[in-house]
């Protein structure tokens, strides 16, 4: 039997295709992975063997290397950063916030970068674009502007990848897909419109899948669908705060230490909201901090 080394680039209905240095395989995992709850993952790097049926032409995961960190949401594994996407011009506030604490929640555990990207500038005014160069300036993320359609922008953010593993996240619609397909040179992924009605992507990414940047590139993009529920994971009331990066350089000069920023006297960070600290971002912590449970 052969074995050869891979990375799980794509994962649909039970089949995974691996890339190898020889090509792409199709296989799927072995029935331990089942009994041991540890499914293979997009960004897995594995052993597979060769096809035992010629007539169905699929390989055999046999084992799954150690991972550097894995993700819950997106289900991904083994990579170095994350960007969320949103469009410039229907940008949701709330919505964008959550998607960085779903992720802050799992970065704090798994090392990994995480960036916020906007695509579209083109559809979007300079008054919105400052507005929200504004927010997430102070909110302590690199932020690129940047147009799929234009290639305005793409350059630096193209230069911020080199040689990582980037997962891309956000809402259906805001270009995740286009900007794939320019980082590859090539259109490797369907591209959506988005549905005015009730703004989300239509025939956009119903899976995730990993593409390399040029086939002698170490750079490589993990394309993500949008997630169906944005519940938070390993986020409670006591550690939400932690994952407002902006909050950190002001939690010391508050009067308690365990201090929640919602009520308490002498609070620092309230008093912040609306001048250093965002106030969308204040209000989005408490509405946040209202719907966590805390366990």
């Amino acid at each position: 039997m052969t074995e050869v080394r891979g990375r799980i680039i794509k994962g649909v209905g039970g089949l995974y295709t691996v890339e190898t240095d020889s090509g792409v395989e199709i296989c799927k995992p072995r029935g331990i992975f089942r009994k041991t709850a540890h499914a293979p993952l997009i960004g897995d790097l594995c052993v597979i063997s060769a096809a035992e049926n010629e007539k169905t032409k699929v390989g055999i995961i046999e084992n799954i290397s150690e991972r550097k960190n894995e993700l819950a949401r997106p289900r991904v594994s083994n990579i170095d950063a994350a960007a969320v996407v949103c469009a410039a011009d229907s940008i949701n506030f709330f919505t964008l916030d959550k998607y960085l604490i779903i992720l802050e929640g799992q970065a704090a555990e798994n090392k990994f970068e995480i960036a916020v990207v906007i695509n579209k500038i083109d559809l979007a005014d300079e008054k919105k674009i400052e507005k929200i160069k504004k927010i997430y300036g102070s909110a302590c993320y690199p932020v690129f502007f940047l147009s799929a359609a234009t290639k305005e922008g793409t350059d630096a953010f193209f230069i911020s990848l080199r040689g990582k593993t980037t997962a891309f996240a956000g809402q259906s619609g805001a270009g995740k897909s286009s900007i794939v397909n320019l980082i590859c040179g090539k259109e490797v992924m369907e591209v959506g419109e988005l549905s005015k009605k009730i703004l989300r992507g239509k025939h956009t990414t119903r899976h995730a899948e990993l593409f390399r940047a040029g086939a002698d590139s170490e750079t490589y993009i993990i394309d993500t669908p949008g997630f169906a529920s944005l519940k938070f994971a390993n986020v409670t009331k006591t550690n939400l705060k932690n994952y407002f990066r902006e909050f950190k350089k002001f939690t010391d000069i508050c009067r308690f230490a365990d201090c929640a920023h919602i009520n308490e006297p002498g609070c620092e960070v309230r008093e912040q909201a609306g001048k250093e600290i965002a106030a969308s971002r204040y209000e989005n912590y408490l509405k946040f901090y209202e719907e966590t449970d805390e366990r």
